[in-house]
């Protein structure tokens, strides 16, 4: 049995000083993305990791397999939903899903009432459309819906 190199091993430090653990290199590469990078080409990867250009494509095509990376028509790198699904079991994702829940209920529920009031809004005024064509003799021919009362007693529906 040989010795195996630890981390104090002159070799192994030498590796571990220049780019880090395999690891480590690997979610500097996830760590490359933000807000204002979501895509990247492979050499803008490399060097927001601060990683040769070759490493960097032997690890994306590992994370491209695995899923926490994936990559567009243009070849561009952006965070894979593996990566979202896995973020998503962290116990402070799921007690911020458990607060978030009711208030998108609640949101859901405005704005389906929001849509209800516009279905409503536009059905009179389809109806007044073609009421307003019939008296014209048009019926529904050069009536513009701009000018049938919404219902709030005022003119110019849709301002």
């Amino acid at each position: 049995m040989g010795i195996r190199p630890g981390p104090t091993h002159p070799a192994v430090t030498s590796m571990v000083e220049h780019t880090g653990p395999v690891t480590v290199r690997a979610l500097r590469l996830l760590e490359a993305f933000s807000p204002d990078k979501p895509e990247l080409s492979l050499s803008d990867l490399a060097r927001r990791a601060d990683l040769p250009v070759s490493t960097t494509h032997r690890l994306a095509a590992d994370l491209l397999d695995w899923g926490a990376l994936e990559r567009d028509d243009r070849g561009r790198y952006h965070i894979g939903l593996r990566l979202w699904e896995i973020a998503s079991l962290a116990p402070r994702a799921l007690v911020l899903r458990e607060l978030a829940l009711p208030v998108a209920a609640g949101v859901d529920r405005a704005e389906q009432h929001r849509h209800d009031q516009v279905a409503q809004r536009n059905l009179r005024a389809v109806v007044a459309a073609v009421g307003l064509g019939e008296q014209r003799g048009q019926f529904g021919v050069g009536v513009d819906v701009r000018d049938i009362p919404d219902g709030s007693g005022q003119r110019g529906h849709g301002q």
